[in-house]
């Protein structure tokens, strides 16, 4: 069986040193019990006492590698809020993530090489953030120029929530040297102007500036009716093209690699007959046929069927800022609703699974 190379890719160190301390324990081990406890007591104690930039933990045949910036004690300081629109701001903090994570990136590539020269089973990982999505762009960029290739040609499985879920799927269907992580900025671009520009109204929610609706985030980022939106655009797809037209391939003559790949929404599982469980639980996008899980796994059901628009809109629908997405009568919102803006826990459940297929 494979082993399994894990890249967690946060956003951003801003507050409070805790959120360094990453709750992705149990799914490390892939043993029950009291086995399963002795994993997780032994990755807590070394989280505890890990640089809030990097972690690397060797559990079984689990190598997993925590990546993220620490903005805490920088001078001058620099603070990034979820809906930050100063240009220099962000400048700043795409300054001094490279600054920062230089030679933890190189040490990373070489790692990761060794890795794919093992063929270990490789997934990615993106947390959500909003704005701070430049952290990891960033971080992606840097991880693509030490190794000099796409991550989408290595990568087995890529995992996001919300904003990482975007720039994740852009990860995945690049086929050129730092296209996905280019296209994932420019998505941040968008996402600043409406941010800027966007009327905000009494529930907080971000819709439009004006009665043109030039900055309405649903046709702005998505598109309308046959109309594609910017990342639809940028890789030649319809509003009509689902996850499940863009499949897993493996690199041949012509055909480029792609990864297979997750976007975490949430939704109510009351409304999916679950009636002992109360709040979100996670719901995943994909776009491959989901494997039959356990039900006690923690991952729950998902959907390949929906269109990419969409799925991009539901795991990003943060109902602070954006209206939820409404399937077959469920509403779906931001997949950090679920606990998932760290999607660590579940890429890896996944992974574990996956790489039996994939063996």
């Amino acid at each position: 069986m494979r082993s399994i190379f894990f890249i967690s890719i946060g956003t951003g160190v801003w507050k409070d040193p805790a959120s360094a301390k990453e709750t992705v324990v149990t799914a490390m081990s892939s043993e029950v019990g009291e086995a399963a406890n002795l994993a997780k007591a032994r990755l807590s104690s070394e989280l505890k006492a890990t640089d809030a930039r990097r972690l690397a933990v060797i559990l079984g045949d689990v190598t997993y590698f925590r990546i993220n910036a620490d903005f805490r004690n920088i001078t001058p300081s620099v603070y990034m809020s979820l809906d930050t629109t100063d240009i220099d701001t962000i400048e700043a903090v795409k300054r001094r993530t490279a600054e920062q994570l230089r030679a933890t990136v190189a040490q990373l590539a070489v790692e990761l090489q060794r890795a794919v020269k093992e063929n270990a089973f490789i997934v990615l990982s993106y947390d959500g953030g909003g704005m701070r999505g430049v952290v990891p762009a960033v971080i992606t960029q840097m991880l693509e120029a030490k190794l000099k290739v796409p991550l989408s040609r290595i990568a087995d499985l890529i995992v996001g929530t919300s904003i990482g879920g975007a720039g994740g799927l852009a990860v995945a269907l690049s086929t050129n040297l730092h296209e996905g992580p280019t296209k994932a900025l420019e998505l941040l671009e968008i996402l600043r102007q409406c941010f800027a520009a966007g009327r905000i109204n009494k529930r907080g929610r971000i819709f439009q500036a004006t009665t043109s609706g030039d900055y309405d985030i649903i046709p702005l980022v998505y598109g309308v009716d046959e109309t594609p939106g910017p990342l639809l655009r940028s890789f030649g797809l319809s509003r009509g093209t689902k996850l499940s037209d863009l499949p897993p391939q493996t690199a041949s003559a012509g055909v480029p690699a792609r990864p297979r790949v997750v976007l975490i929404t949430a939704n109510q599982p009351m409304e999916r007959g679950q009636e002992e469980i109360t709040g979100y639980a996670p719901f995943l996008l994909t776009n491959f046929e989901m494997p039959e899980l356990l039900e006690d796994s923690g991952v729950w059901c998902g959907s390949s069927a929906w269109p990419v628009w969409q799925a991009v809109q539901a795991t990003s629908a943060a109902k602070t800022y954006f209206p939820s997405v409404t399937v077959d009568g469920i509403e779906y919102v931001d997949g950090a609703f679920a606990a998932a803006n760290n999607p660590s826990e579940l890429a890896l459940q996944l992974a574990h699974v996956l790489r039996t297929q994939a063996s």
